[in-house]
């Protein structure tokens, strides 16, 4: 039997111990477990990609239900085209970063939300756009 010194206090310990009986340290690396947090591949998109979905979702329905209670009339909507191509232009980039998210394996609600969302975005910012029509 050997002595060391514990690496925490720097007493004299036999190399047998399992733990410093003065600081209480670990010694034995098979007694110790080591948790290690592995990052999820596209998690960044899936956030992103649910985000803007979430944006493009409340702001469409807001402007499609204004359009249909008659609230905004077709000339408002013609001249409101920026704010509804900024709405598709968020439900678009939800669709990217849900499909990126997927591709680069993030199997995670957050992608599959984010892809729902862009194709709902999309589909309200098309309704507007045939209601301004009719």
């Amino acid at each position: 039997m050997a002595l060391l010194n514990c690496p925490e206090c720097g007493k004299e310990i036999s190399d047998q111990a399992l733990s410093c009986p003065h600081c209480g340290y670990p010694l034995q690396q098979d007694s110790m477990v080591v948790v290690v947090k592995k990052k999820s591949p596209g998690r960044g998109f899936g956030i992103a990609g649910l985000v803007l979905g979430i944006l493009g979702v409340v702001y469409s329905w807001v402007f499609l239900l204004s359009a249909i209670t008659g609230n905004i009339q077709k000339e408002m909507v013609y001249f409101n085209i920026p704010p509804l191509l900024m709405i598709a232009i968020f439900g678009i980039l939800a669709l990217v970063f849900g499909i990126i998210a997927r591709k680069q394996g993030h199997k995670a609600t957050k992608s599959s939300a984010a892809i729902t969302m862009g194709i709902i975005t999309i589909a309200a910012c098309l309704a507007i756009l045939l209601i301004a029509i009719l």
